[in-house]
């Protein structure tokens, strides 16, 4: 069966009560401003659906079949590219707007002492709760699993309760097309007394770091640190982030938004930059003292959005 954009507008018009009229206008909207962009050169992302990305096909010779003498030039052409998602894999961070705040609390309730993980981090403690001593499970994994809050909550706790990782492959590329890196891990519950492989070498032994190396445990914070460094701010939605003229826009309307629009400096801009200036913008809302502002930035906010499509 194919999903035609028409198909798709009675579905959406279906399960949230707008009109027709409506949902085909923002359906269309969408699919020009993915088109336009493409069509500048500009990669499309859609977090946990794909990405769209221009390919420039070099220009070459071909011949005509029938007459195999006969040279045929193939100009260079750009091409659109699409690699898909990968939803199964959700972050942290896109749990309770998923699947609810219930979910997210049965969770954490269910695996404490488990904070807000990435998803696969559960699948791979409840196999190992459900499957018998002497039990093996196989699973491929995002390879974030070895990294973080994802490790402590998931591979280190497996490892305090008798499981142990006899194979592993610690990041590859995911053959299909996702884009994404992934780990193989297998863990076998209880002793284990078999050859330790980790990519396609045999070593001693497997940490939840899913290297060889001496286990030391738990590595504890450094309160001495505490204030010198941080995460920093999680932009909860790309709607948030603005480019550096359309913040100046803002500010030219209303010269207060600067209490709510301030300058958004990521790792790219670090790596990429040589000043190492932040290249967009985000807005955030800071305190109560700041509401009626931070509402006047945001309904100007969605009126020149809406007035870029």
């Amino acid at each position: 069966m194919t999903l035609t954009k028409r198909e798709l507008v009675m579905r959406i018009s279906e399960e949230t009560g707008l009109i027709q009229s409506q949902v085909f206008e923002v359906v269309q909207k969408i699919l020009n401003q993915i088109t336009e962009s493409l069509a500048k050169g500009d990669k499309v992302e859609l977090r946990n659906f794909g990405v769209f990305d221009v390919k420039i096909r070099k220009a070459k010779v071909g011949r005509n079949p029938k007459k195999p003498e006969n040279e045929v030039p193939i100009p260079a052409r750009a091409m659109v590219k699409f690699k898909a998602g990968n939803p199964p894999y959700l972050g942290s961070q896109a749990l309770s707007g998923t699947y609810g705040h219930a979910f997210l609390s049965w969770v954490k309730c269910a695996f404490a002492p488990t904070g807000s993980v990435d998803l696969v981090t559960y699948f791979f403690r409840r196999i190992f709760d459900l499957i018998i001593k002497g039990g093996f499970q196989a699973l491929i994994s995002t390879n974030t699993i070895a990294q973080g809050s994802a490790r402590e909550a998931g591979l280190d706790i497996i490892l305090q309760r008798e499981g142990v990782i006899n194979f592993a492959f610690r990041s590859m590329k995911w053959p299909g097309r996702a884009a994404v890196e992934v780990a193989l891990i297998a863990i076998h519950k209880g002793a284990w007394s078999k050859p330790f492989v980790l990519e396609n070498r045999e070593v001693s032994n497997i940490t939840a770091y899913l290297d060889d190396s001496e286990s030391l445990g738990i590595p504890h914070k450094l309160t001495a640190n505490e204030g010198k460094s941080f995460q920093g701010s999680i932009v909860l939605g790309t709607g948030f982030i603005i480019e550096t003229a359309e913040a100046e826009n803002l500010f030219k309307h209303n010269p207060k938004n600067r209490d709510v629009i301030i300058p958004y400096l990521n790792g790219d801009d670090l790596n990429s930059r040589a000043e190492q200036l932040p290249s967009r913008w985000v807005i955030n809302f800071r305190p109560s003292r700041f509401i009626v502002d931070r509402d006047q930035a945001f309904h100007r906010r969605t009126e020149c959005a809406c007035g870029s499509f």
